[in-house]
């Protein structure tokens, strides 16, 4: 008697384990056939023919996956509407590897209005072995830098890059980017075009009353970033450019 309510009770754990197993194979298959749809910036995206989609606990993987590593963007999910959305919050930028230092210029979008301020930054990593790298920066009113920027206009207009030949030790780490605000070249541009004779410190209140501080007027521009550093002390400078265009309307 005690065998049979063994083996009867052994059949009841075993079913109960297989029924287990069928039901999360069931869930997976309805995961992968899940019938939403993918909107990119609001715009529908057809799958490959069969193309699976993964969804698991409100958390799509595949192919969401080559997309945002394709276009940098962000994945949500809505299940009132039953849409899977991906936005693209990336920044516009432009990036070279020179020493092992990855360097990139930002702006945080191409098109302005005239309204808007306009927001440029740039951005050095150390990729290389080891956890950092100290490299020689220039002065600059801001302290020291590696990255220099200016601004030029479809006329061709444009400043000479600004900075001391004084070195200063700039530490570059791996995987925490040192970044630069590179905006007040706007304001230096704006400052050397319009001629005045008030000082740019001055002239930067004149902006910053008039609403105008890191905005440039309708027309497309470039943005030039100088890399310009040294490896060590008396070992020579490197110098580097990167641009960017932008276009205000």
């Amino acid at each position: 008697m005690n065998m049979k309510r063994f083996f009867i009770a052994g059949f009841i754990v075993l079913s109960i384990a297989l029924l287990s197993q069928s039901a999360v194979a069931s869930q997976l298959l309805q995961a992968v056939l899940y019938p939403a749809r993918i909107t990119l910036d609001g715009e529908p995206l057809a799958l490959p023919e069969g193309q699976p989609m993964l969804l698991y606990n409100e958390k799509a993987y595949v192919p969401l996956r080559y997309f945002s590593e394709l276009a940098g963007i962000g994945v949500s999910f809505s299940g009132a509407e039953n849409t899977i959305k991906l936005s693209r919050n990336a920044d516009e930028h432009v990036s070279a590897v020179y020493d092992d230092i990855l360097f990139t210029i930002h702006t945080a979008k191409k098109l302005y209005t005239e309204a808007e301020p306009i927001s440029i930054w740039g951005s050095a990593e150390y990729i290389g072995e080891g956890s950092s790298i100290e490299v020689i920066g220039y002065s600059t009113l801001s302290g020291p830098r590696i990255i220099h920027a200016n601004i030029t206009d479809k006329e061709g207009f444009h400043i000479p890059f600004g900075f001391d030949d004084i070195g200063r030790p700039v530490a570059l780490k791996k995987n925490k980017p040192m970044v630069w605000d590179l905006s007040t070249s706007i304001n230096t541009y704006l400052y050397v075009k319009s001629g005045s004779n008030s000082g740019l410190d001055s002239f930067k209140e004149i902006l910053m009353e008039t609403g105008k501080i890191n905005r440039l007027p309708a027309g497309q521009y470039t943005i030039s970033a100088l890399i310009r550093y040294e490896l060590g002390w008396g070992e020579g400078n490197k110098e580097q450019q990167l641009t960017l265009d932008i276009e205000v309307r």
